[in-house]
């Protein structure tokens, strides 16, 4: 699969004239605006990454050092609790830092929960809501989605409590569980594929079509393909299509400065 996608790439890259040539185009078209979350997911992502890893050597080499396994010599029974476990004996004597790690741990909970009741928020505001009242104002709007996320928050502390307080039920709550969410994305990408009023995608500027009827020639004197219509069939972006697509450019470059100058 590496082998063909670097193919593709390679030859295609041939055909462009080069690789900057390529980013150059992308760039005028707008398909380059998700590098700009790359900048700094990607780097952050790398180094937390880099982080547990080195994290995870460490602590193989200081119960090493040390002589005892604490999952070997029954001191613990789950390979989760080797970190914690590390970070009592380690910071045994050293006040504050066994809270420190403590404190990391419960704010790397929160705001994944956190994104999550936001999640389940936007999207029964946006799919459930929305949809059967387009008249509602955004100040009503606003306030069923806090309100939606203090129930989904109430929820998630009463199914934490019921999943502590149950014993001997887990393995039939992981099938019943499992099965129940296979169903549900079965329903769900039932309705991606078949629901015909598919929610709309954001406009981007197309490649022009003014060389269709010379590339189509290419495709008529191919046997693979021997229906030459499939490029020249896109008459609803022809460069005389009254959508203006230099106009639509400008127009969305002015709207991403003025988002650019509210957000800093």
């Amino acid at each position: 699969m590496t082998l063909g996608m670097s193919v593709v790439v390679i030859k295609g890259t041939m055909d462009v004239g080069h690789i900057g040539r390529g980013f150059q185009i992308n760039y005028e078209h707008l398909r380059l605006n998700y590098f700009k979350i790359m900048y700094f997911a990607a780097p952050a992502f790398f180094i937390i990454a880099l982080i547990v890893n080195i994290e995870g050597l460490v602590m193989f080499a200081y119960f090493n050092v040390v002589g005892c396994d604490p999952t070997e010599s029954g001191q613990i029974n789950n390979a989760n609790q080797l970190l914690p476990h590390m970070v009592v004996r380690i910071f045994h004597g050293l006040p504050g830092l066994s809270g420190l790690f403590l404190a990391s741990l419960f704010s790397a909970s929160l705001s994944t929960i956190s994104s999550g009741l936001s999640c389940l928020s936007a999207q029964t505001v946006q799919d459930f809501i929305k949809p059967r009242y387009n008249d509602m104002s955004v100040g009503k709007a606003t306030a069923i989605a806090k309100v939606s996320v203090f129930f989904y928050g109430g929820m998630s502390v009463a199914v934490t409590a019921l999943i502590a307080n149950v014993s001997g039920c887990m393995s039939q709550g992981v099938v019943i569980g499992a099965v129940i969410s296979m169903i549900f994305v079965f329903w769900i990408s039932l309705g991606q594929n078949f629901f015909t009023s598919k929610p709309s995608e954001p406009w981007l500027p197309p490649n022009p079509t003014d060389q269709c009827s010379l590339d189509s020639t290419f495709y008529t004197n191919t046997t693979l393909m021997t229906n030459s219509t499939v490029c020249y069939n896109s008459s609803a972006w022809h460069p005389s299509h009254p959508s203006n697509t230099s106009s639509r450019i400008t127009t969305y470059q002015k709207e991403m400065e003025i988002f650019n100058t509210i957000k800093a």
